[in-house]
């Protein structure tokens, strides 16, 4: 009795999970057609998103989520910064983003913030003060340094300089990228933040 009652809970647990290997097999497929589209043939596509899964396994971040977020972000800021500059920012900001334990719709906002300021060539102080200030500590204060502005009045020099378009977007998006992940990624603060219960989690939970 006890056998026959194994049997059908172990059938009932595989029955169930079946639909959810299905969805997950098309979700894969939907990122690998997107990949495709946005880069400049199939195999520079697989290249691109076999690079955002190794960033993914590497961070504990959760695959596909993560890889949509790179798709749309790869194909508006990689035609503005080319291939080796786009990847260096996301990563960067990945890796604040699990030190920083970001969570997912944060992370989002985020590279959107980032992606606007690219694809239409100017900052907009909504864009920095509210989807990233609002994400990232002190995001307004190394923003300011990262170009050059420092001392008591440097956001609001700052500001104004954005203000009168005198800050290349191109030059700003890398050097602030680099100084988020300066200040608060380490390799130290990196291998606690991948012994975190949230990091563990989504390690065991990836399965793409």
């Amino acid at each position: 009795m006890f056998g026959a009652f194994f049997g059908y809970d172990l059938y009932s647990s595989v029955r169930n999970l079946i639909p959810e290997l299905v969805h997950t097999s098309q979700q894969l497929g939907a990122m690998k057609s997107r990949f495709n589209a946005v880069s400049t043939s199939a195999s520079a596509g697989a290249d691109e998103l076999n690079w955002i899964g190794a960033q993914s396994k590497r961070l504990g971040l959760d695959f596909l989520r993560t890889a949509d977020d790179y798709s749309i972000f790869f194909a508006t800021v990689s035609k503005n910064m080319g291939q080796g500059t786009t990847r260096k920012v996301f990563e960067q900001w990945a890796e604040a983003f699990r030190v920083l334990h970001i969570d997912p719709e944060r992370q989002t906002r985020v590279l959107y913030a980032l992606r606007e300021m690219s694809s239409k060539g100017k900052i907009y102080m909504q864009d920095l003060a509210l989807q990233l200030g609002s994400a990232v500590p002190d995001a307004m204060n190394i923003a300011a340094k990262s170009m050059g502005f420092v001392g008591p009045k440097a956001v609001e020099k700052f500001r104004a300089a954005i203000k009168a378009g005198n800050v290349d977007v191109k030059k700003f998006i890398p050097a602030f990228s680099a100084a988020i992940n300066k200040q608060y990624v380490s390799q130290n603060a990196l291998n606690y933040a991948m012994e975190q219960t949230d990091a563990q989690l989504q390690l065991i939970n990836t399965h793409w």
